[in-house]
């Protein structure tokens, strides 16, 4: 879902607090003036330089309504090891924009009032429209979040929408909810949201998982998703819950490091922090990153996990009372200068450093995690899933990382590279956590825990080697795109790779590409991907220029674009066959709109299904270019081999369309709507094809090609022109074409109708039988033919010279 349109018009009104981190001491102060007249917004006290306590709520009065929203800074356990500490992205996290919906008007005195403190509200059809924005501030060492609240609010259910977004407008997410508003008593939705250990689109912030109390959740969106049903406050792996006091408050003191058990180590090394007060820790950092995994074993010791991504710094360690770093420096050692190869090898025992096929690691994504640019990692044949079913994290995927390619296709024994066989030992990433998954049925039951992202690219890597199944990316966005692969801006590069058996709710199923992905896929395929909506196997917008060689794609569903949606940028596709696929509505091989132009070179479209465009369906000034390609056997209802519309220009040589059908117009192609357009069709053959006009080829509303050294031969239709329908001001120019036993009640050969010209020359218009006019032209179009060879020249209704009526002796006319 996305955010109403008139976000983008938001009024603001913003809290007088301060924006602290937890490795800021001194963080500038911002303050607003709030008028007077401002009653219906409570607005809380301005923080100190250091974290205090939060005062208890003033009551509230009936039809009120109290906001209140806590950013946590812990850690769901059920995430694993890895941690994330919020102080990192506070900064970016400083735009918090609120839209509510009231299902009457307030009062005049309290629009007013609500005027005056910043918020803007509207009116429309009877409804209250309030929009304002706050920033988030820090409530503890561990929690940011903000509160507000309004009085004097119409009763009934009202629809909210809050969104976040960073200093540069940028969405994290949002999320959707629903209140009441009663006239005896007042509501407090308290909105608390928790990392899920994973990086989210604005870097360094994690994707957040939300529950609401007060309200009802009925959706999110961006990196924000629902918390599951049940999920406690998230507290780190092993940290024992501190004890409350007689009143019920948690009584914390801040922590204290003294000292380290060693100041340098590898990644994941254990080390030994000691000091006082470590009871209640939420996270360890090295200089901001936090560590892979810690546990406090007392109130005086910590154990931690040397993470991987920093080089240098400072230990800190983080309560809600405060923190505290070491005075050491710890840093990380690098393993080597020297290039390794890591390998990782399914069934093997727990424990190996990846060093040899014997002591191997057993799982990737820790492989990925610990690797250093320009190390490779070799993966053997087996299954792999990038969480564990305890954990059953969907949003856990294969991060794949720059500068460090990932090879499969090992059968566990090999010493280079070259002995491989990526076809008998097959390395699997599977998003099939339980492994529960039959993708023979048509019950999709079972992929419903499945990942939502099987892999995520990464730019300068390579992918080789794989087959990567069974992700079902169907949770909010950017949960409802990309289940085989997602790519934001990166373009890695995927040799023999398989895509198949993903599902995606929204759109590209195998694979997502956005904002100038570019992609490089060579020998793959893809193949039972689905979509309800966009992209049955692809999409890609925003710029992505993918490009494809030597692919396979068949067998994939979606309503646009059954294998492949391109929504602008460009791609590139070369040996590539699109084979039965199916489009509810348009183009059941390939889609493209928003000047997307695509190359096209020794493509092959067969048995692909559309209501128009079976083949391609191009549209919105997208020009095809083709280079070698055969259509054949495609059915839409129109252009069942390709079908291009509002100034789609193609540019097509070499191309053959052979028995397509078409219920109207078009069985080979239809080109509509091209006004001032002369794109070029060179050396292609329309043969067999079926339609009820132009069976061959159809022209309308000022589609007029230059077409040169082709053949229209044996196309069959029902109405007119069973080789080439002109109509509309399709004035194109046929040059050395050659039209042979087509069948038509009218024009088998050429109609031309309703202020159509067409200029021929040197061209063959026969047929073996019959003494009909084999072209027509009626409603002021005209035909000129001038030096060709036309059988029934004299019943032609045709302007030109140079013309005969003789026999063209062709060689073995009846095979096309």
């Amino acid at each position: 879902m996305q955010p109403p349109a008139f976000i983008r018009h938001l009024g603001h009104f913003t809290l007088a607090v301060s924006l602290l981190t937890a490795c800021n001491a001194n963080p500038p102060q911002t303050t607003a003036s709030v008028p007077p007249s401002a009653s219906p917004v409570m607005l809380p006290p301005s923080p100190a330089a250091k974290p205090t306590p939060v005062k208890p709520a003033a009551p509230l009065k009936p039809r009120s309504l109290r906001l209140q929203l806590k950013l946590s800074t812990a850690m769901a356990e059920r995430f694993g090891l890895k941690q994330v500490d919020l102080s990192q992205c506070s900064q970016n996290l400083s735009n918090v924009q609120t839209v509510m919906t009231f299902p009457s008007e307030l009062p005049t005195e309290t629009q007013t009032a609500l005027q005056a403190a910043g918020v803007t509200v509207r009116n429309e059809s009877g409804q209250t429209i309030l929009e304002f924005a706050n920033t988030l501030e820090e409530l503890t060492s561990e929690e940011l979040g903000l509160e507000y609240t309004l009085n004097d609010l119409p009763t009934g259910s009202a629809t909210a929408q809050t969104i976040f977004r960073d200093a540069a407008n940028q969405e994290l997410g949002y999320l959707d909810y629903e209140v009441t508003i009663t006239e005896t008593s007042a509501t407090t939705v308290v909105m608390e949201l928790r990392s899920t250990g994973e990086e989210a689109s604005i870097d360094p912030c994690p994707r957040l998982e939300a529950s609401l109390t007060g309200a009802t959740l009925t959706g999110t969106g961006g990196d924000l998703s629902a918390a599951p049903a049940g999920t406690p406050t998230p507290t780190p792996s092993g940290t024992p819950t501190p004890t409350p006091s007689p009143s019920g408050a948690v009584i914390l003191n801040p922590p204290v490091v003294e000292s380290l058990s060693a100041t340098t180590g590898h990644a994941l090394d254990t080390i030994t922090i000691t000091g006082l007060n470590f009871t209640g820790a939420s996270n360890v950092t090295f200089a901001g990153v936090s560590a892979y995994s810690f546990t406090v074993d007392s109130d005086t010791q910590i154990t931690a996990q040397v993470p991987n991504a920093f080089t240098s710094g400072k230990v800190m360690v983080i309560n809600s009372a405060g923190n505290s770093q070491s005075s050491e420096t710890f840093t990380r050692i690098i393993t080597s200068l020297t290039p390794r190869i890591i390998r990782v090898r399914a069934g093997v025992a727990d424990g190996g450093d990846g060093s040899s096929w014997s002591a191997a690691y057993n799982r990737l994504e820790l492989a990925l995690y610990l690797a250093e640019p320009n190390d490779e990692i070799w993966v053997s044949s087996g299954r792999f899933v990038p969480t564990t079913p305890e954990i059953a994290n969907r949003a856990a995927t294969f991060q794949l990382r720059s500068n460090i390619p990932v090879y499969g296709g090992f059968n566990g024994t090999e010493s280079t590279r070259e002995e491989r066989n990526p076809t008998l030992n097959r390395t699997i990433l599977s998003g099939d956590i339980s492994g529960n998954d039959n993708y023979s049925d048509a019950d999709f039951s079972d992929v419903e825990e499945n990942s939502y992202h099987v892999v995520t690219g990464a730019s300068q890597t390579i992918l080789d080697g794989v087959t990567i199944i069974g992700g079902n990316a169907d949770g909010p966005a950017p949960y409802d795109r990309g289940g085989g692969i997602y790519n934001n801006g990166v373009s890695p590069t995927l040799n023999n790779v398989i895509l198949n058996d993903h599902r995606a709710l929204n759109m590209g199923a195998a694979m997502y590409n956005v904002n100038g992905a570019a992609p490089v896929l060579t020998s793959f395929q893809m193949e039972n991907n689905a979509s309800p909506n966009v992209g049955g196997a692809i999409y890609s917008h925003l710029g992505a220029t993918p490009t494809l060689t030597n692919g396979l794609i068949r067998l994939n569903s979606a309503k646009f674009g059954g294998a492949m949606f391109q929504d602008s940028g460009t791609a590139t596709l070369t040996n590539v066959q699109f084979m039965a696929n199916t489009a509810s509505t348009l183009g059941g091989g390939i889609f493209n709109r928003r000047q997307a132009p695509m190359t096209l070179t020794n493509v092959t479209f067969d048995n692909n299904r559309a209501v128009m465009g079976a083949g391609i369906y191009s549209f919105d000034n997208s020009p095809i270019t083709i280079n070698g390609a055969t259509f054949t056997n495609n059915r839409a209802d129109n252009g069942a081999g390709m079908y291009c519309y509002e100034q789609s220009s193609p540019h097509i040589r070499n191309a053959i369309f052979r028995s397509n059908h078409a219920k109207f117009n078009g069985g080979g192609m239809y080109v509509y709507k091209h006004s001032g357009a002369t794109p070029p069709l060179e050396n292609v053959v329309f043969a067999l094809n079926t339609a009820r006009e132009g069976a061959g080829l159809a022209l309308r509303s000022g589609a007029s090609p230059v077409i040169t050294n082709s053949v229209f031969a044996q196309n069959t239709a029902t109405a007119y022109g069973g080789g080439l329908f002109a109509y509309n001001r399709a004035n194109a120019q046929l040059k050395y074409v050659t039209f042979f036993d087509n069948i038509a009640a009218g024009g088998p050969d050429i109609y031309a109708h309703s202020l159509t010209n067409l200029n021929i020359s040197n061209a063959i218009i026969w047929a073996d039988i019959g003494n009909a006019a084999r072209a027509t032209a009626l409603l002021t179009s005209s035909l000129a033919i001038s030096n060709s060879l036309v059988r029934n020249l004299g019943a032609t209704n045709h302007s030109g010279s140079g013309n005969i009526e003789s026999e063209p002796l062709f060689f073995n006319p009846g095979v096309i």
